[in-house]
């Protein structure tokens, strides 16, 4: 019995070594050492554990699979080996699986950290509001654990609750001054909120830690207030010249194409965004015109001036929702931060509510088939939703540029809402939304040609809901007038809304507020018109768009 204590003992040193030799990434070492332990005890949990975790560092995730579920049968009640099995299990695309070992863990040990961070990682796509209560249970039974409050400051952040972010990304920080993800998720915030100079500050932060950290630089790219030195473009060009990622390369080009165009170097600065552009659309399923025809051709089909006409005394009644649309680019923005700064409006941003209701019923959307229940049910739900920003609010703006697509439905849910279309020379337009870094939703918006096919579409349906549509509830904006005349046109448009003047509108630009669209940085400038007929710089290289010129 004595000699097998000493045994045990001599294998809990040797053991512990190897843990060291792991966390020190002397992975060799540590493999020999479990070696030895593993040929008198094939199953000793932990030295199966750490060749695991060996293996899964290196990518060899099956084996790291076998070896850890080989040490979970000798040690069924440890919760860290359960949830780095879940880890694994991510690794090879087990999804489901690997939820099920991080709920393992917890019933086991509910307090486990580690855990309930990546628990909440893997359920943030599709349950957000779950996932930020495992984020913040994770730092109450470990406020160190300082990957769980980064997490917590992205997943707040994109669920448009910046301030709360913030306060995340600076426990992180108060940790941990060199978490460069911190830095850049802080920046990032605080560049939605309008707080160019603290996230400027936050920026090079990130880049004293880590000075080839390329989030940070195409951040400091977008942070237009002419803080970006020589040196930037250098950088770029460094970037550029080695093997990035192909989203890492795109953002570099984009930010590389906002560089030269400042410069009013217009031949650079189209080749970087052409580039940026020829990448990006390598990389998605590719825009189906014949698709999206069709749909246009279903709403003009569908929703007549006779048809939005059957629900004006059966559906909701309210005034509350105000939907500010229009192509992408176009002036929403600085449309929506007018009527925000009004005291008895809010801005919510851009909603997918809509288009999440037509996504999950295009029969009923697509084609009019609008039972009395479906739509009791979705404006009721969709009123919560725009209360739920704010609780006395006389008006709150939907800002979704693309809800051009459902004015019909929406006129049909809300007879008395408020529709502003805002619209802006078409080749501007088109122009500026090829030289933004939008997302692969945006199928349309990588090519010259189908990006000219989506605003000829963009206008045939306009001119249906011009037609369609009571004059009562519309109201058109041209950008350039709007520029041109903003106390005018910000009058018209208060009037419209049936609210009572207020000369903050004309103080837009003073209006704290978060705005997570590419015109972030406009909307807090007073009026500039530096922006319009832009196109001809470019002239030579956007025939397609240079088209659209009416």
């Amino acid at each position: 019995m004595h000699a097998t204590i000493q045994e045990d003992a001599h294998v809990s040193k040797v053991l512990r070594q190897a843990k060291a030799y792991f966390i020190h990434n002397r992975i060799k070492e540590a493999l020999q050492l479990c070696e030895t332990v593993l040929e008198k005890n094939p199953n000793q949990p932990e030295a199966l554990y750490i060749s695991a975790m060996a293996a899964h560092r290196a990518g060899q995730n099956e084996l790291a699979f076998d070896l850890l579920s080989c040490a979970i049968r000798s040690d069924s009640s440890n919760p860290v080996y359960l949830t780095d099995l879940g880890l694994i299990l991510q690794s090879l695309g087990q999804q489901d699986n690997a939820i099920q070992c991080y709920q393992n863990a917890l019933s086991i040990k509910p307090d486990f950290a580690p855990a309930h961070n990546n628990l909440g990682t893997i359920i943030r796509p599709f349950d957000p509001k779950k996932a930020i209560d495992h984020f913040k249970d994770a730092l109450k039974h470990d406020p160190k654990l300082v990957i769980a409050a980064v997490n917590l400051g992205n997943l707040l952040k994109k669920e448009k609750l910046h301030h709360e972010a913030i306060t995340y990304y600076r426990q992180a920080l108060s940790m941990h001054p060199d978490h460069v993800d911190a830095h850049v998720g802080l920046a990032d915030a605080l560049f939605d909120l309008g707080k160019f100079d603290e996230a400027y500050a936050a920026t090079q932060l990130a880049l004293k830690y880590d000075p080839n950290n390329v989030s940070a630089w195409v951040l400091q790219a977008n942070l237009s207030s002419g803080k970006v030195d020589h040196s930037w473009l250098q950088t770029a060009k460094q970037y550029l010249a080695r093997e990035l990622s192909p989203d890492n390369t795109v953002d570099m080009l984009f930010a590389l194409g906002k560089y030269y165009d400042r410069a009013k170097e217009y031949n650079l600065a189209f080749e970087a965004y052409h580039n940026a552009n020829r990448l990006k659309h390598q990389h998605i399923n590719g825009f189906d015109r014949a698709s999206h025809k069709s749909n246009i051709d279903n709403l003009i089909r569908t929703y007549t001036g006779e048809f939005l006409s059957c629900f004006a005394t059966k559906a909701n009644q309210s005034k509350l929702p105000v939907l500010v649309c229009g192509m992408p680019r176009s002036g929403t923005s600085l449309t929506e931060q007018i009527i925000a700064s009004h005291p008895q409006a809010f801005g919510a941003g851009e909603l997918i509510f809509l288009n999440l209701l037509a996504s999950n019923h295009p029969n009923d959307v697509l084609l009019g088939q609008l039972s009395d229940e479906f739509m009791q049910k979705h404006s009721l739900e969709y009123e919560n939703y725009l209360r739920s920003f704010s609780h006395d609010a006389k008006r709150i703006v939907d800002k979704m540029p693309g809800n051009f697509h459902w004015l019909g439905l929406f006129h049909c849910m809300f007879p008395n809402g408020k529709i502003i279309h805002v619209r802006r020379n078409p080749t501007d337009t088109c122009l500026s939304i090829y030289f933004q870094n939008f997302s692969s939703l945006h199928s349309y918006a990588f090519d010259l040609e189908d990006l000219a096919f989506y605003y000829q579409e963009y206008k045939r349906l306009m001119t249906h809901w011009r037609q369609a549509l009571p004059p009562e509830c519309w109201l058109e904006i041209d950008y350039e007038q709007l520029t041109e005349d903003l106390e005018g046109w910000s009058r018209k448009i208060i009037e419209f809304l049936e609210l009572p003047w207020d000369a903050q509108c004309l103080d837009f630009h003073k209006t704290e507020r978060r705005v997570q669209t590419a015109s972030n940085w406009q909307v807090r400038q007073k009026i500039y018109q530096t922006s319009k007929e832009r196109w001809k710089n470019y002239e030579n290289h956007i025939k397609p768009l240079v088209d659209l010129v009416e």
